[in-house]
């Protein structure tokens, strides 16, 4: 009985080492990919201070992003296209004959689409020609869509033909 017991003992201590070695393994894989990833994950941004000065801000070692570069001067950054689905090499990207950057920031109409409100109006016609809102069907609310009247020769602001 002594001998079995003797065994099991035995056993026991060599599960224990056989634990430990593998949690320290573990250990070792975790804290090499934690170092791995804090050396080797570098991402640069380049960006204006206050006084518009570049600054450089370093994560890591990938290429810089300049966070303040647009590459067709339309008011919105490179980073702001990428996300918008804009594009950042074409100053209009509907085609609606209003820039980008004030479709977005001026007008509030989607610089993807050439008739922000499908009233049948370009976003174009509807600021600068007819002085509509670009943004509301139906402007002058009389129940009839601002391409309609402007169609029809109605005026698209208020009643009467349009002149």
């Amino acid at each position: 009985m002594e001998e079995i017991n003797q065994k099991v003992k035995e056993f026991k201590e060599k599960r224990k080492i056989k634990f430990l070695i593998i949690l320290l393994l573990v250990l070792i894989v975790v804290t090499a990919g934690i170092i791995y990833f804090f050396w080797n994950n570098e991402i640069k941004l380049a960006m204006r201070g206050r006084d518009g000065k570049q600054v450089d801000l370093t994560i890591g070692n990938k290429e810089v992003i300049d966070a303040t570069l647009d590459s067709d001067g339309d008011g919105l950054t490179d980073v702001i296209e990428n996300r918008l689905g804009t594009d950042k090499n074409k100053t209009d990207s509907d085609n609606d004959g209003i820039i980008d950057g004030e479709e977005l920031m001026g007008w509030g109409t989607n610089p993807l689409k050439l008739d922000s409100d499908n009233d049948g109006l370009s976003d174009y016609n509807e600021v600068k020609a007819y002085g509509t809102d670009p943004l509301k069907p139906d402007s002058d609310e009389d129940g009839f869509a601002d391409g309609w009247e402007v169609f029809n020769n109605f005026n698209p602001k208020g009643k009467g033909k349009l002149e």
